[in-house]
């Protein structure tokens, strides 16, 4: 059944543009500000390949700098003239449409919309089902520990435990987090700390381990993991431990879930509890 008008959210939003050439004055849209008129919530979609786009390296490298300081700058802000800020203290090589209106039924699919309408299809290929928001917040480890304990513990009770230790063959390892009555245990990885890749086939190895003496199956162990963000110095560097990381993880078929701002993993750690 439709949503009627006045049950809609009236939204002001912004389309951002970066124009690599002055002189051919071609550019291309890549994101998208949205801000609710009704309490300013606030929130933004920013394309993450940025070997799409036709720019030099220190072009790009650009790009992810002002896009994450503008993402941490106004995302979730309620401020009511955040746009007005944000236009014209980032108006240079990037650009901006001036202020549009829309009605929204959900703001977060108001703006996937508005992603997929504007976003160049040629620069950023993307699919409703497929939207992704690049982290630009730096997490630690520690952090990534802390807040998914918190999480599991006022959620599960007395079904979790952590620093659970699983004895192997050759081994014991403590995983940072085990959901007992589904006999679930995961590792943390932060691809942001040092080590990130030698702590995930530390893991690998004693998941081997524990498999070749307990009949555990591969379904029972996975990783929570935290992407590398590019507001981190290290950027250039980590990348490629990420892909390795990952690289393992996927081809030993581990449950994966995905650390993000917006509490997604939640949702799939639900799903697999």
């Amino acid at each position: 059944m439709a949503t009627s008008l006045e049950h809609r959210i009236s939204c002001k939003y912004l389309v951002a543009r970066y124009i690599g050439d002055e002189v051919r004055n071609e550019p291309i849209n890549i994101g998208i500000i949205l801000q609710s008129q009704k309490d300013y919530t606030t929130s933004a979609r920013f394309i993450t390949k940025f070997d799409k786009i036709r720019t030099a390296s220190e072009d790009s490298e650009f790009l992810q700098h002002i896009l994450g300081k503008i993402y941490q700058e106004m995302q979730y802000s309620k401020e009511k003239n955040v746009l007005d800020k944000i236009f014209k203290r980032y108006e240079g090589k990037i650009r901006f449409t001036e202020p549009r209106g829309t009605l929204a039924i959900n703001l977060e699919n108001e703006i996937n919309d508005l992603y997929q309408r504007y976003v160049s299809v040629e620069e950023q290929p993307i699919s409703r089902t497929s939207i992704k928001m690049h982290r630009y917040q730096i997490i630690r480890l520690p952090d990534l520990r802390k807040n998914v304990w918190s999480y599991l513990k006022a959620k599960f009770a007395k079904n979790v435990k952590k620093n659970y230790p699983i004895k192997g063959k050759e081994s014991k390892f403590k995983y940072d987090f085990a959901i007992l009555n589904v006999k679930r245990f995961f590792h943390s990885i932060s691809f942001d700390s040092n080590y990130s890749l030698k702590n995930t086939k530390l893991f690998d190895w004693h998941v081997m381990d524990a498999l070749a003496m307990r009949g555990l199956k591969q379904e029972n162990f996975g990783a929570i993991i935290s992407e590398p963000s590019v507001n981190n110095p290290r950027y250039e560097k980590i990348r490629e431990p990420f892909r390795e990381g990952m690289r393992i993880l996927k081809d030993r078929n581990y449950n994966l879930v995905t650390y993000d701002e917006f509490g997604r993993w939640k949702k799939k750690i639900e799903e697999l509890a």
